[in-house]
């Protein structure tokens, strides 16, 4: 490990301090070394290969998590030097399992990084999120612990940067051996999140969407996490209004824009509504039909999202990165709604409600249903208030960003009232009537707008980096290469799923199951 106080260039042309380096090699190729340095602005791996250097940066806010591993005892009768051995029998186990199932003839520590890298489609000018797994295999010492401790101090420092939380310093330094110190001060939150999944919304796959896309991403990020399935509407609004949220770190929704609005206004049924909203944030997983504010979100991020929506609405929530959102209050003679995207009345809410019968084809079902309503127009009776403008702004008020000062300050809106009330007559709002005032028609229900996601599998990529293995006390390590296939890791029994006809405290007792690492040695990309 090289001084601390060595400081790097980076791409962008800012110098940042290097936390940890390391020298890696690949095991296929001469001649051939890597410095990996980590600094406060991500992962940097320098390439030198007789004398030509090539740099590659991943930057911190890729990186999602990362995790020791250590070798699984190989079955008996394998052989590692026999003619039908393959890589595919090398595996590794999480730290913390039973020590019988280590392999002690390998004292190596293994770190695995997770990253999702912004990478160019194959179409012009769009983007896409690529799954990259960065594997550093310590190797330096003799014994497995000394080993470990050198990867645990490199996870450490990596999960402090992921959090925001400073990275301690003394804890950096090769004479802090301690190991149990170096695990136990890794930050994290200890609370569970809360997801709350619709099985019926979209065509109906959402528990099954939930398990291969997203919790492989929950588990490389270790966020543990707690699933409650809806069994009847309106059941997540009164989930969030009678029970006690505080319990978890936040509150993610699987499913379309139907439950985020029962969840919304179930916050705000509560009595404490200020703090829950204000202590609890919210996710949501695109699998409905309507997924209008999971594009919101991504579109807000600058986020690829119509390339594969629910990865990147999977990485938002585990990045935990907050925003304030705006929402609408709707007060009608016999509730009050709070809308998150639009209200929708007439036409675009009939189409919306009355397509529910075709849920079974997915987001088709609003072309289909508005082909039939289109054919069997119908009309309502409505009246539009609205301010009068005293001065349309120009041009050039527009063009400097001041449209807004054009207006006058003093008029105000004291309430509105819904068709058939008498408007106020002390109130500046003006009347207007529709074309069809006189004709009676069904009242809309409000409802919100809908995107249809893509279901595009995760693109990955595999970086393993080794450390040499002498017999020496104290060695620098060495890198090694890229496989094209992905690896999930079980979080264990830190998850737990709820069912849709036993109680809520009722454990279904899923557990992950585990995929094999490849080690193929091959050319970096």
């Amino acid at each position: 490990m090289k001084n601390s106080d060595q400081r790097v260039m980076e791409d962008s042309g800012q110098i940042h301090s290097t936390l940890l380096e390391e020298t890696f090699y690949v095991t296929s190729k001469k001649n051939t070394y890597y410095k990996v340095r980590l600094t406060e602005k991500g992962l940097s791996l320098e390439k030198d290969n007789n004398g030509t250097t090539k740099v590659e940066t991943i930057v911190l806010n890729d990186i999602i998590g990362c995790r020791c591993m250590r070798s699984k005892r190989k079955s008996a009768g394998s052989c590692v030097c026999g003619p039908g051995t393959s890589r595919s029998q090398f595996k590794l186990v999480e730290s913390a399992e039973a020590y019988q199932c280590y392999d002690e003839f390998d004292t190596s520590a293994y770190l695995y990084i997770y990253a999702y890298t912004l990478k160019k489609a194959r179409m012009k000018g769009v983007k896409r999120r690529e799954r990259t797994t960065i594997t550093l295999r310590f190797r330096s010492f003799d014994k497995y612990e000394d080993n470990l401790r050198e990867a645990s101090r490199w996870r450490l420092a990596i999960k402090c940067l992921i959090v925001g939380v400073p990275v301690p310093k003394s804890f950096m330094s090769p004479s802090h051996e301690n190991l149990e110190s170096l695990i136990s001060a890794c930050p994290g939150e200890q609370r569970k999140i809360l997801v709350l999944l619709n099985p019926k919304s979209g065509p109906g796959r959402s528990r099954e969407t939930f398990q291969k896309r997203i919790h492989p991403i929950l588990s490389e990020a270790e966020r543990p996490y707690e699933v409650h399935v809806t069994k009847c509407p309106n059941y997540a609004r009164e989930f969030v209004h009678t029970r006690d949220i505080y319990q978890w770190s936040g509150l993610v929704m699987v499913g379309g824009d139907g439950i985020v609005f029962d969840v919304v206004n179930g916050l705000f049924q509560r009595p404490d509504w200020e703090k829950a909203l204000k202590e609890l944030p919210l996710g949501v997983i695109p699998c409905g039909s309507g997924n209008g504010l999971a594009k919101s979100i991504a579109y807000a991020k600058q986020e690829p999202y119509d390339y594969n929506p629910l990865l990147i609405s999977a990485l938002s929530v585990v990045k935990f990165k907050k925003a304030q959102m705006d929402l609408v209050r709707v007060e009608t003679r016999n509730q009050i709604l709070f809308s998150f995207l639009s209200v929708g009345w007439g036409l675009l809410a009939d189409i919306d409600i009355e397509s529910e019968r075709l849920r079974a084809i997915g987001g088709q079902r609003f072309t289909v249903w508005t082909i039939a309503r289109l054919i069997g127009l119908r009309t309502y009776k409505g009246k539009v208030s609205y301010l009068p403008c005293d001065k349309v702004p120009s041009v050039e008020s527009l063009g400097n960003g001041n449209a807004y000062n054009e207006y006058t300050k003093e008029t105000q809106i004291s309430h509105s009232r819904s068709c058939g009330d008498d408007l106020d007559r002390y109130s500046k709002i003006s009347e207007s009537k529709s074309f069809h005032d006189t004709l009676d028609g069904d009242p809309a229900i409000l409802d919100g707008s809908s995107d249809i996601y893509d279901d595009n599998e995760i693109i990955s990529e595999n970086i393993t980096l080794e450390t040499e293995i002498e017999r020496r006390q104290r060695l620098d390590s060495f890198y090694s290469a890229t496989s094209a296939k992905s690896t999930y890791f079980s979080t264990g029994s830190i998850s737990s799923y709820h069912s849709v006809d036993e109680p809520d405290n009722e454990n279904i007792g899923r557990r992950n199951k585990q995929i094999d690492p490849l080690f193929n040695y091959s050319k970096i990309c």
